[in-house]
């Protein structure tokens, strides 16, 4: 934001990652907005159900991250690090930046 660009960061499709995941973002982002397979794919996930998604998750053992309210969870563990105001779910459709340039 030196310049006056605002930067926003989309976490989409929201897969795992360490702990520390939000210290990369810190200062380099003004939003951040969280997506799913299962909101973010348009058909309140049925595409991805169709691709076979959940089995996908499953056989790699990372069925924990293919739930229904995962982006509940990521958006709850993102506000330890940063102010509410800044965190987004991509169903909820504001984009308050959209455009904006900061002086």
């Amino acid at each position: 934001m030196d310049v006056g660009i605002a930067t926003q960061a989309s976490i989409s499709p929201v897969l795992p990652f360490t702990p520390d995941f939000p210290k990369t973002l810190e200062s380099i982002v003004d939003r951040i907005y969280i997506d799913t397979l299962n909101i973010g794919d348009g058909t309140r996930g049925k595409r991805s159900e169709r691709l076979g998604m959940a089995f996908l998750f499953s056989e790699n053992e990372l069925s924990g991250w293919y739930q229904m309210d995962i982006h509940l969870r990521v958006e709850k563990y993102f506000k330890k690090f940063f102010p509410e105001e800044m965190i987004f779910i991509s169903s909820d459709k504001v984009y308050p930046l959209k455009g904006k340039v900061f002086e």
